[in-house]
Order: C-alpha cells, then structure tokens, then sequence
C-alpha cells in the first residue's frame, strides 16, 4: 500500500490545532487576569489591615512606653511612701514614748497634789497634829474648826515666813515637807500646807455637824469682839467680827488675780474656798458658786465667789469679756486634780482630762500603726 502525504490536509489539521491552542490560551489568559485581579484586592485589602495593625503596633509600643514612664514615677513614689512612712512610724512610736512620758508626769502630778492633800507620819508634821489637836478644833455635840489657828500654828509654832514668789523647785509648788524644810513660801505653798492641816483637822471630826469659824474686819452694823483664834483662848484678834460657815466643808485652793494681803493690792495669789461638794470633774466646779473664801495665811473671810461681797468671779467666757471684772479665778487645785482656765479656748481643762485625752489619741494612734 502506498502512503502519500497530503500536505494541504497537513496544513489544515495544524491550522486547526494552533487556533485551538490560541483559544485555550485566550480562555484561560482572561481567567488568569481575573484570578491576578482577585489577588491584588486580597494583597490591597491585606495591605490596609497590615497598615491598620502597624498603627496599632505603634500606638501599642507608645502606650507601653508611657506605661513604662508611669510605673517608673510609681515605682519611685512607692519607695518614696515606703521611705516616708517608715520614719512616720518611727516618729509615731517616739510619739507614743512621748504621750506615755506625759501620762506618766501627769499622773505623778495627781498624786503628788493626793499625797500633799493630808498630812504624813513624819515628825515634824505629826508635831503638826499634835498643835491641832490642841488648839483648832473641839468636837461636842458639833465639830467646830478655828480657820485662823493654822495661821497661828505655821507662823508661831513652826517659824514659817512669807516669802514672795519663793519658787525652789522651779515653777512647782513645794511638798509640805519642803515647805516646812526652807521655813515658809509663797501663797500657793501657804495654801497647800492649810488645805493639809485643815483636812486633818476634818478628819477628826467623826461624823458630827462641822462648823468652820473665820472672822473679818466689822462692817456697818457688825458688833466687834474679841475673837479668840484657838480654844485654848492663847491667841487672840481683837476687834474683829466671827464668820461660822456650815455645810461648805470641802477645801479647795483657787488661785488667780486675787487680793493679796502682803503687797496689799491685786495681784497673782491663792486662797481656800469651801464646797458643800467635793469637785472631781470640770462640772463640778458650779459647786464654787457662793463658795466662801478664807485667806490662807491669817484665817479671815474674804466673801464669796462670784457676789458683789467679794468682787472676785470664776472665770469663764462671760466674765472674761466683762472689763467690770478686775479680780478671778483662773485656776483650782483640789486633793486628787487640778483645773486650769484655758485663755485660748475660754474653757477649763484639768490634768485628769488631758490624762484621759492623751490616753484616747495614744489608742488611735496604735491603732493606726496596726491597719
């Protein structure tokens, strides 16, 4: 058999393959540009998200660096409050030292005006005694106290003397013993060592009615006398009017711009005033309303606080402002406290209520360092 080539078939089944071939390219050329265009909104959209994320990063890495900035100035702070609170509890602890020193002084202050209140077994105030139980006082059917004896006894008997402002233990007032000891003091001492001899002489008394006997320079009307200053009748004011006080048998010593009869003028002094009631408390001091009033140093009545017959008023905010007012009280001594007029607060304070405040502020003040 013989083959013979066509070359015109050739031709047209190659023509036919090529067109096919440029088809297919064709076809899938525009595919491929739809896939390429597909790709390139991917790559856009990815691209403004990887943009979006790179603002975050830096967004993310300033914050982390302001964070960074912050926690430094807090890291600092923070060594600086535990710096500063480590010597604020050291100066809380010396403050608690520090309270605990001045209850300690102002309790050995209330028992020092206690222990100074009476008098002790020493000799030469049980020689005291014994000229008490002698001369001021004689118990019947009542129990009668001559006010002016004391003076008798201190100025005749133990040589005491008034010495102005006699201050040996500084701005304190002298124990009966160290009153005794340096022959006299001042008026605060004076009338320390009266307050101590006449509670002796109270104590006493067993129970019965109390009569106080001071005296006092006549008046309009008075009727003078002979007043004998002990019962024995040793000693003797001449010309003078007796003063019986009842029910007002509590002694307390007031102290401030009041008589004083050695300068014979107004001036920085103590005297004993008398209370039906003893005063323990800040409200305790209205018993001085009316109380009578005895100079330490001779006996005599000098009226009562807060009435025109003595002119001498208890301070307060009242009196304070009223100028009419030229002679008060600004300070009590009692036998277990001591009360000061308070001119910043026009208020009275006392040692036993600063006791009771130190002890409270030094409760918050531990308690504090516990939390």
């Amino acid at each position: 058999m013989i083959i013979r080539y066509n070359k015109k078939y050739n031709i047209h089944i190659a023509l036919t393959i090529t067109i096919f071939i440029i088809f297919f390219l064709v076809t899938n050329s525009n595919q491929l540009s739809n896939e390429i265009s597909i790709l390139q909104d991917v790559m856009n959209s990815q691209s403004v998200e990887i943009n979006s994320l790179n603002d975050q990063i830096r967004f993310l890495n300033e914050s982390l660096s302001k964070t960074n900035s912050s926690l430094e100035i807090v890291e600092k702070e923070r060594n600086i409050l535990e710096f500063d609170y480590s010597n604020l509890r050291d100066e809380t602890l010396d403050l608690i030292n520090d309270v605990d020193e001045y209850k300690k002084e102002i309790s050995e202050s209330l028992d020092w005006y206690k222990m100074n209140s009476i008098l002790d077994d020493s000799s030469d105030q049980e020689n005291i005694k014994m000229y008490i139980d002698n001369h001021c006082f004689d118990v019947d059917d009542e129990c009668r106290i001559k006010l002016g004896c004391f003076w008798l006894i201190n100025s005749e008997k133990l040589d005491l003397e008034y010495i102005y402002d006699y201050t040996p233990s500084g701005d304190k007032i002298s124990s009966i013993s160290e009153i005794i000891e340096n022959g006299g003091g001042d008026c605060e001492d004076y009338s320390l060592l009266f307050k101590a001899e006449y509670n002796y002489a109270l104590s006493q008394c067993d129970g019965n009615a109390i009569i106080l006997e001071g005296w006092k320079y006549p008046e309009d009307g008075d009727n003078e006398i002979k007043y004998w200053a002990t019962f024995r009748k040793s000693w003797y004011i001449d010309d003078v009017v007796r003063v019986d006080i009842t029910e007002n048998v509590f002694p307390n010593i007031v102290c401030g711009s009041l008589y004083d009869p050695n300068i014979e003028e107004i001036s920085g002094h103590c005297m004993i005033a008398f209370t039906t009631q003893r005063i323990e408390t800040i409200s305790d001091l209205k018993y001085l309303n009316d109380a009578p009033l005895i100079e330490p140093q001779d006996g005599s009545y000098q009226g009562k606080i807060n009435n025109e017959n003595s002119e001498v008023y208890l301070l307060n905010e009242d009196t304070w402002y009223d100028n009419s007012v030229t002679s008060w009280i600004d300070s009590v001594i009692t036998d277990t406290d001591y009360f000061l007029f308070s001119y910043d607060e026009l208020d009275w304070n006392s040692y036993s209520l600063f006791e009771s405040l130190l002890e409270k502020s030094e409760w918050k003040i531990i308690s504090m360092l516990d939390e």
